[in-house]
């Protein structure tokens, strides 16, 4: 019994400990606010991590933004965070594959931005960020999220990562992309 009662408890502090890394991060966050100068409701997550099917952390990170003056559309944003110190600095997205019911639809990016923060005098690094987005039809970016048999390909100029886009949380009990993408529709469709 006395067992049973410190698994509990440790189970609930690690599944506490993956939330409040979320964040602590900036990662996942919902944010509903009023713009000061159109008026309009908007609604954005911040970027989350996606794990690949080997169950590690994949390079891809979804986000995503709307806004009530386009009610119909939502801009979905991919981002990938690496360092100057990693084989891959920066990523240039070309595209996405998604399979909603086996039918499968692919999504250009168009250009992808790449920036760098400051040097990091503690790690001796200098951290990049590399983003790419699209605005999809509210509908299809709903039935993406929402659909149990979701798969995503994410392609580079150099490579292709398969999402494991049903898992929504990691070991320790924080978000990813699916269970963040989820919350950021709920918020929408209170203000649609």
């Amino acid at each position: 019994m006395k067992a049973l009662l410190i698994a509990s408890v440790l189970l609930t502090s690690i599944a506490g400990c993956g939330a409040t890394l979320n964040k602590m991060g900036g990662v996942g966050q919902i944010e509903s606010n009023i713009d000061r100068l159109t008026g309009s409701q908007k609604v954005s997550v911040t970027a989350t991590p996606t794990h690949n099917f080997e169950g590690e952390v994949a390079t891809s990170k979804f986000g995503a933004s709307w806004d009530s003056t386009s009610p119909d559309k939502v801009f979905l944003r991919l981002t990938s965070s690496s360092s100057v110190s990693q084989s891959d600095t920066y990523v240039s997205f070309e595209s996405m594959e998604v399979s909603i019911n086996g039918e499968i639809r692919k999504i250009d990016f168009g250009r992808t931005s790449q920036n760098s923060g400051g040097y990091n005098s503690l790690t001796r690094d200098i951290y990049t960020e590399s983003r790419a987005s699209k605005y999809l039809d509210y509908d299809y970016f709903n039935a993406m999220v929402n659909n149990p048999t979701t798969k995503i390909r994410v392609h580079t100029i150099d490579w292709f990562e398969d999402i494991d886009f049903q898992k929504e949380t990691n070991g320790i009990g924080a978000d990813l992309a699916k269970s963040s993408l989820l919350k950021f529709i709920e918020e929408v469709d209170k203000n649609r």
